[in-house]
This record gives C-alpha cells, structure tokens and sequence, in this order.
C-alpha cells in the first residue's frame, strides 16, 4: 500500500428523453454521510405523448464509471414510489432517491454509482425505457482506516475547502496492482479556473520523491 500526498484543486451538469418518456435529469448526484440517510428529489417523469402512461423504477448495479466503483450492496439504494403514473402530456410527481450508507471509517471519501432503470407498463409487458446513473459520494474525512480491502483508489479527503493558500491529501492505494495517477485542474470555461491554476503552477517545482512516495507540498 502506498500513500501520496499532495496538493490538487479540482472541480466538477439536463432533461433526459428516451421513447415515449422523457426525466428532468439524466443523472442524479447525491452527497451521502455514513449512518445517516441521504436522498434526492430532483427527478421528475415526463410523458409527452397524449394518453397516461405507468412506469416501473427499478434500482440497479452499474459498471465502474472512472472513479466511481458500483455501489457495494444495492440495498443501499431505494426509490419511492417504485411504480408512476405520468399523465398525458405531464410530469410525475417529485421520485424520492434514498441512500443509506453504513456507518463505518470504510465507507468515508467514497464514490460509488448505480443506476435507475425505467420502463412503462402495459398490459402486456414491460417496455425498454430510461437508464439514469446516480453518483454518489459519501462524506470527506481526513482519518485512514487500517484495512479497506474493497475500496479500490481512495483519496483523503476526496473533498478540499481551501481556507488559506496552502491544503493537502493523501491517495492511498488499496489493491494489489499499480496505479498510475494523472492530477489535473480546472478546465478554462470552469469557475475558478485561473485561480486554480495559479496554486498548482506555484506548487508544481515542489515534488519530492522519497521512498516511492511522491510529496507535493
């Protein structure tokens, strides 16, 4: 297991439409603290055809999304109402997106995805419909757990509020395999761009290699 600790900024947006049914979001972002639940409300259904239509919401395991692992247990994700009417040329009510996390140190500085799959209901069967990935990260913590065997890539915190001109991280790497890291900043049509661009052109001159751990301070 190897540490690396450095300085980076980084920074991170649609109505969705399939055949016969349309969402006020394709994706679905939820911030998550271990032990608590957490939940979104931002999605809606939208049916732009001429009669009123049922739709099933079912949750389901993804593939790994770049840094986001497929959520460990599905359970931990749950939609109400799972079954929605939308009416014709209308918008569902608010769908509830429901996320509990369990509490343990393994689970902080996590990003983990799954996804909603939306079909309507007929009489005669189920019709292929939306898919919406939802990311979730749970909450950043600056404590290392002593084993996190699942837990890929983490990086800690995975989360910085720069308060004075000077942060740091650390990226542990947690498999058996060697990781290649590309740190990078802000694109230039993001807010804050030049300001962040500015703390890593002032720190880059500090990397320092010290027993196969790269300290950037």
């Amino acid at each position: 297991m190897r540490y690396i600790p450095f300085l980076v900024v980084i920074c991170f947006f649609a109505i969705s439409w399939s055949v016969g049914i349309g969402a006020t979001t394709g994706i679905i972002k939820i911030y998550a603290e271990p032990g608590n639940t957490a939940y979104s409300k931002t999605l809606k259904l939208i049916n732009p055809d001429g009669n009123g239509k049922h739709f099933i919401i079912d949750v389901a395991q993804s593939v790994k999304k770049k840094q986001y692992l497929p959520v460990e247990d599905i359970s931990w994700v749950e939609v109400a109402p799972e079954t929605v009417f939308v009416p014709a040329k209308g918008r569902s009510r608010p769908i509830k997106i429901v996320v509990q996390i369990p509490d343990s140190d393994i689970y902080y500085n996590r990003r983990f995805v799954c996804r909603l799959e939306i079909s309507q209901r007929s009489a005669s069967a189920l019709s292929t419909g939306l898919v919406i990935p939802v990311y979730i990260d749970t909450k950043a913590d600056r404590n290392i757990p002593p084993v996190c065997d699942k837990c890929g890539i983490v990086v800690y915190p995975h989360k910085l509020t720069i308060v004075g001109k000077l942060d740091s991280l650390i990226i542990v790497n947690w498999t058996d395999d060697t990781a290649n890291i590309t740190i990078g900043w802000n694109q230039p049509d993001e807010d804050d761009w030049e300001k962040a661009f500015a703390i890593f052109e002032n720190i880059m001159g500090s990397f320092v290699p010290i027993n196969d751990t790269l300290v950037l301070m």
